[in-house]
């Protein structure tokens, strides 16, 4: 976006603009379509000042909470990996939202062992539109920020630019550190940068801010999401690689450039993106030489970098010329149009420059009809000859048929007696899971195995759906979401206990130890899991009734200590 009126000076109207520009001005009130055209042709020849315009935008960051115990020793890799997956999971779940909400964002996490040690989401929306999708959260084991980041505002890059912008091939690395490596159209480095949990608005102003991209890259065969989005804000072409880059050719590439320009590297990061530019640099360097020779040999004075931009966009040399040379010689056209018309220039003859261009543009549309005439006969020729073997093969075509017929009979056959016997493979391995399951039914019966209630976790709803709980044994699967109202009420229903996963649910843990609940490892005790299904061995409820007694035994160790201490300070004030 360029604001055509703001000069080094200060802003000025759009008839001086125009004036100082040497662009024919007509007397009078401009017309609309007069401005409009004078606009263009100011932000044509790189006069103005380019405009940024900043989004509102929102952060939201999950990490490690910052109230969770952090025990030491060899607990510590348990909790490390039980914060990591809460992470991970908490950072599926707002990604989830967003997506739903239609919200456009990006997303740079840490991995780690286990799961993520942070995620960052810039959503490009204000904080009141994220407001209702996320909130925020700290728990003992994560947190989750929400805030923004910019107020809306306009903003003029300092400077004007006098001179045409440079054409840019983009490579970028996409991370929790961005590589951004942008090169011009003859290969040469124009920067190299990384940045931390930079975001796309700023990868689009540094960009814009050195010129005009034309090809975004990437050093791997799937393109990253962030790279299509960067893509689809430029409204330019990606290139990938036909197979993910090695180590070894991206060093390789990277000390070619130190060697012959001397820049510097300042981490793998930068090295990527580098890597991946030069990649698509190369893919098209023989397309753009020949473009170069092509336009010294017929000596036309065009915007070289502009057939090249045209070029890497897509499309060929010829329409690229075609359409240099139209823009060139309409510019020409709506001069001469909106000129004063003096007697001399009703007089003047086209200039030898524009005549050259005429008859390139001549001889050019004869090319293409040429060539496409030539296309349509070839392909009619083609339809003729597949037409005349098709009837002279017909007899080796019917036995051919025959023969694949009979082919695809015998391999349909193969393919039916290979799925009988999987069927009969599966069917025997269902009966020997129902053989099983009855034995374990049996036992269940019998009081050999006992049968534990499966909750997601423990709140109001889920335990006002089950009924009684005394005696029962009770396994949490989600031990990390909890509610005290619902572990007060399951501690009153006299269940005989809780068991869990390993390394989860400590802040539960604590909670229900403190009510008189006794919490064992499932691990322990499990004799089956499967099919909806946890059967323990029956020692279990020897085990928690041992750990209710502890639990007991402290609680009064804890009562007696503090009459004691109660008193101690009344025997003191006495």
């Amino acid at each position: 976006m360029i604001q055509v009126t703001r000069w080094p000076e200060g802003f000025l109207t759009l008839r001086e603009a125009a004036r100082r520009a040497g662009l024919p001005v007509s007397s009078g009130r401009l017309g609309s379509l007069e401005a409009a055209r004078l606009a263009a042709e100011l932000a044509y020849r790189g006069l103005g000042t380019r405009v940024k315009v900043i989004e509102e935008k929102t952060r939201i960051l999950v990490a490690r909470g910052h109230r969770g115990r952090r025990p030491g020793g060899m607990s510590r890799p348990r909790y490390n990996r039980r914060v990591r997956s809460a992470i991970l999971r908490m950072t599926r779940e707002i990604r989830r939202r967003l997506d739903e909400e239609g919200l456009d964002y990006d997303l740079v996490f840490r991995k780690s062992e286990g799961g993520l040690e942070r995620a960052v989401f810039i959503v490009y929306a204000p904080r009141d539109a994220v407001r209702g999708v996320v909130k925020p959260i700290e728990t003992t084991d994560i947190r989750v920020e929400v805030r923004p980041i910019y107020s809306s505002r306009i903003e003029f890059e300092q400077g004007s630019e006098t001179h045409a912008p440079t054409h840019l091939i983009v490579g970028v690395d996409p991370g929790s550190t961005l590589g951004l490596a942008l090169l011009d159209l003859h290969g040469r480095p124009v920067l190299l940068a990384s940045y931390k949990e930079f975001d796309r608005t700023g990868i689009i102003g540094v960009v814009e801010k050195h010129g005009i991209p034309v090809l975004m890259a990437t050093d791997v065969r799937n393109v990253p999401e962030a790279v299509r989005k960067l893509a689809a804000a430029f409204n330019v072409p990606v290139y990938s690689p036909s197979q993910d880059l090695s180590t070894l050719e991206k060093h390789e590439i990277a000390q070619s450039y130190v060697a012959e320009y001397g820049v510097r590297i300042p981490d793998t990061h930068v090295r990527d993106a580098l890597a991946a530019a030069v990649k698509a640099y190369r893919s098209l360097e023989n397309k753009l030489s020949q473009a170069e020779a092509y336009l010294s040999r017929i000596g036309l004075e065009l915007s070289r970098e502009a057939i090249k931009a045209a070029i890497v966009r897509g499309k060929s040399i010829a329409e690229a010329l075609e359409e240099q040379i139209e823009t060139a010689l309409s510019v020409r056209r709506e001069r001469r149009r909106e000129a004063p018309r003096t007697s001399e220039a009703k007089g003047r003859e086209p200039s030898p420059r524009e005549q050259r261009l005429e008859d390139e543009v001549r001889r050019l549309r004869l090319e293409k009809a040429s060539l496409s005439r030539q296309l349509r006969e070839l392909r009619w020729r083609v339809e003729e000859l597949e037409y005349m073997s098709r009837l002279r093969s017909r007899e080796v075509e019917a036995e051919l048929l025959r023969d694949r017929e009979v082919e695809q009979l015998r391999r349909r056959n193969r393919r039916l007696a290979e799925k009988i016997r999987e069927l009969e493979e599966e069917l025997e391995e269902a009966r020997r899971k129902l053989e099983e399951m009855a034995g374990l039914v049996l036992k269940a019966a019998s009081g050999d195995l006992i049968p534990a209630l499966i909750l997601d976790k423990i709140s109001s709803s889920v335990l006002a759906g089950v009924g009684d709980l005394e005696g029962r044994v009770v396994y949490v699967s989600n031990p990390n979401i909890y509610e005290l109202e619902a572990v007060e009420q399951l501690a009153r229903k006299k269940a005989a206990g809780v068991l869990l996963d390993e390394a989860e649910g400590g802040g539960l843990i604590d909670a229900l130890r403190r009510r008189g609940v006794p919490v064992l490892p499932l691990q322990d005790h499990l004799a089956y899991r499967g099919n909806g299904l946890i059967l323990l061995r029956p020692e279990v409820l020897e085990r928690l009734e041992e750990e209710r007694r502890r639990l007991e035994r402290r609680e009064r160790s804890i009562d007696l200590a503090r009459i004691i201490e109660e008193y101690r300070a009344r025997r003191k004030r006495m």
